[in-house]
């Protein structure tokens, strides 16, 4: 039986964006469950920030192959490839209605139709849901000190050979139940570069508990989604201390500019207001 931790190598996906100029760019994408039904139908998509996709002409991202027993088929993964003459990759997506607010989605059916279709069977995915977004009380009971995880693509790295993302571990440096600045945010003490932006943030508590009716072994239901990863502090060479965009690109990062290990979150709730505006189209 997979463990949480397990399960989240098929939770993100790694969006390498090629733009109207000519240039690469490399983010973060979770799968995650809009519109989910009583009988457990939903609208899978991904969810990334707005600037990890501005832009982009055309993009690929890899799917990990299913087994038969839903198991997943490690190191056997495919392409997925967005180059329509036509359109966009940025046009798929849905943005967050606050400009402010650096979110969008992109739907997956179509995507996971066309893998089924080509293969014959599902692309492995752990898709995150409203399910897994703490409450206001559930926030309050937290510490000021929580560990975190964060799972993506950092410097555009990832198992290339196995289709696994990056985790890493940091800790909350702002209580996630405050608004920091007064903004629906909060700061992470964690290790963030180009291809970070988009990660989720997840509390993770590991293991299984023992289900005496069932008889068997079950995966412990303890997973906060905190929030998506959108900004960092950097410092100048002058030393100023700012705060940006977490830039897509590799080449953004010099001598001038410095990362300082604070990463801004924006909080989980705000997805709900993302998905609204998606389920009113």
């Amino acid at each position: 039986m997979n463990s949480i931790s397990d399960l989240l190598n098929y939770t993100t996906v790694r969006l390498e964006c090629t733009n109207f100029d000519g240039s690469i760019s490399y983010g973060t994408g979770f799968f995650y469950k809009f519109n989910v039904q009583t009988d457990g139908r939903c609208c899978y998509v991904i969810i990334t920030n707005k600037h990890v996709i501005k832009g982009s002409k055309s993009a690929i991202l890899h799917l990990t192959h299913q087994t038969l027993n839903g198991e997943p088929d490690n190191g056997n993964h495919a392409s997925i490839v967005f180059n329509d003459e036509f359109d966009s990759f940025e046009n798929r997506w849905v943005m967050h209605p606050d400009e402010e607010v650096d979110l969008c989605a992109m739907g997956t059916t179509d995507v996971h139709s066309a893998f089924k279709q080509l293969f014959g069977h599902n692309a492995m995915i752990f898709a995150l849901g409203k399910e897994h977004i703490p409450s206001n009380e559930d926030l309050s009971r937290l510490s000021s000190i929580e560990d975190v995880v964060m799972v993506g693509y950092p410097n555009g790295i990832w198992d290339k050979k196995n289709n696994r993302p990056i985790f890493r571990r940091g800790i909350t440096a702002t209580h996630p139940f405050f608004d920091y600045d007064g903004k629906r945010e909060f700061l992470v003490d964690i290790s963030c570069f180009p291809g970070s932006s988009g990660s989720p943030i997840l509390i993770v508590k590991d293991g299984f508990i023992h289900d005496n009716k069932l008889s068997e072994d079950i995966i412990m239901k303890n997973l906060y989604l905190l929030g998506v990863n959108y900004a960092v502090f950097v410092q100048e060479q002058d030393w100023n201390i700012k705060q940006i965009n977490i830039p897509s690109s590799l080449n953004y990062m010099n001598k001038t500019t410095i990362p300082i290990n604070l990463a801004c979150i924006i909080k989980a709730e705000r997805i709900l207001e993302l998905e609204k505006v998606f389920s009113g189209r």
